[in-house]
Formats: C-alpha cells, structure tokens, sequence
C-alpha cells in the first residue's frame, strides 16, 4: 500500500512525500486506534498504534511543517483513514492537537 502526503504551504509548491507500507499493517493500526481510543485503561495500546500513524502520514512532512510555521492543517483523508480524528495522532510526546507546528 502507498500512503501518500500532499502538503500545500503558502508560497510554496506541492509537496509530495509517498511511504510504502504494508495494507494490513495500516488497516490493523486504524483498527487498533478506533477500538482504543475510548478506553481510558488502554491509553498506552493507543499511544503506540497513534503514533504509528504518526510516524507514517505526519512525520515524513514534519520538518516542512515546523519550517513554515502554519497554524492551521486541513487533512483529505481517503478510505479508512476517514474513521480516525487525525488530532489523535501522537508524536510519541505530544498530540497533533496539541502541538504548534
């Protein structure tokens, strides 16, 4: 499976970051996300499967993003990515909604 990152910044042209991944790794981590994150006792499942999303849709753009200093993101999520709050996803210290970028 491709997952992949298109980034527009003021000023700036289309930035496109592909990750390869496995299909089943990103459906079971999604699984994973919505079948935890409404159980508090297993926020540590949760943190882990987020901040694998994380590392997959957010990180490869990271850099670009601390950079331009943006305060707003707007995400197109396609197929099962649709059923997740990207706000969720964990940098492994802080939540996306959490942080400036």
């Amino acid at each position: 499976m491709i997952l992949e990152v298109i980034l527009k910044l003021p000023n700036q042209p289309l930035i496109h970051k592909t990750s390869v991944v496995n299909h089943q790794q990103v459906e079971q981590a999604i699984a994973q996300m919505r079948d935890t994150i409404v159980q508090p006792e297993a926020s540590k499942k949760f943190q882990a499967v987020s901040q694998q999303l994380y590392d997959w849709l957010i990180k490869p753009v990271e850099s670009e993003l601390k950079n331009s200093k943006v305060n707003t993101l707007v995400f197109i999520p396609d197929g099962s990515l649709q059923n997740i709050p990207m706000s969720a996803l964990y940098d492994g210290a802080l939540y996306l909604v959490q942080r400036r970028c």
